[in-house]
């Protein structure tokens, strides 16, 4: 049961960076314009 734990908070916090980074990319592209 612990692993699973842990695995789903990796894999929330794997998400939020990719988030974070599409985000990033976003403002990136609209300041180009």
């Amino acid at each position: 049961m612990e692993c699973a734990k842990t695995d789903f908070i990796l894999i929330s916090m794997y998400s939020f960076e990719l988030s974070l980074l599409e985000f990033k990319t976003l403002i990136e592209k609209q300041d180009q314009f």
